[in-house]
């Protein structure tokens, strides 16, 4: 895979044995590197999705590999992350709820078997709260309130489990255990996240700091040069989302 994308004049996404093409028009240049390299395309797991806005959206653009079509979806997993072809997180958001909701189980069934308060906020810590917050950066700033909400009710379920007949409520909950809000929490992932990503010499582009080129100082100075937008869509999503993190 690492000179796959030598054959390819679109952009290139590759992690371990995985690769996805952005901006593809025909897939014949991939198809001539495989039979190069002696390796066997398998059309059934290839999927075509097209980015698109619109409500009405165009007809695909039909792709073709080993003279089978693609099949067109609306919605793909890159990386155990949930892509919709409108950018929107409606499925991820309903994927994490799901399989959180699942996880309260075990939960359950510990507090029937008599686990102590201290032990079950560890595993809802380990075992329950990663699902609701894996790749937290790429999704949390184009989340809405509703999503939010839902995303929440999660740890509250958890809460009432754990506590049992002292449960009062959701705000008095979290500071026993000392647990944080969820929304509080991703933020604050999202925060060093970012700064990491200033500090390392290969992500700290997408960040691009305000150089003065006046002595005065200013009132409220920001860093990072904030990004200028059209949409409300590309003014939530993941980098401009983290560069007024770092700004504020």
């Amino acid at each position: 895979m690492n000179n796959a994308s030598e054959n390819s004049s679109s952009h290139c996404f590759k992690y371990v044995d995985d690769l996805t093409l952005v901006q593809v028009r025909q897939v014949h240049n991939l198809e001539t590197w495989a039979n190069n390299n002696h390796l066997e395309l398998n059309p059934s797991k290839c999927k075509h999705m097209q980015v698109c806005f619109e409500r009405q959206p165009p007809v695909p653009h039909t792709l073709m590999m080993d003279d089978k079509e693609l099949d067109v979806v609306k919605d793909t997993t890159l990386l155990g992350l949930r892509i919709q072809s409108d950018l929107g997180w409606e499925s991820r958001v309903n994927i994490m709820v799901s399989k959180g909701s699942r996880r309260l189980y075990m939960l359950k069934r510990l507090k029937r078997f008599g686990v102590s308060s201290e032990d079950l906020v560890l595993v809802y810590k380990a075992y329950v709260r990663p699902v609701v917050e894996y790749a937290t950066p790429v999704w949390h700033g184009g989340i809405t309130a509703y999503h939010s909400h839902r995303l929440e009710r999660i740890q509250k379920q958890a809460c009432r489990i754990i506590m049992g007949a002292d449960y009062n409520s959701y705000s008095e909950a979290i500071e026993i255990p000392n647990l944080q809000f969820l929304g509080d929490r991703r933020t604050e992932l999202c925060t060093k996240f970012a700064v990491a990503c200033t500090k390392s010499n290969r992500y700290a582009e997408l960040f691009p700091t305000n150089r003065r080129t006046h002595g005065m100082a200013t009132r409220n100075p920001k860093p990072f040069k904030e990004f200028r937008y059209k949409t409300d869509r590309y003014w939530n999503s993941a980098v401009p989302h983290l560069c007024r993190l770092l700004n504020n």
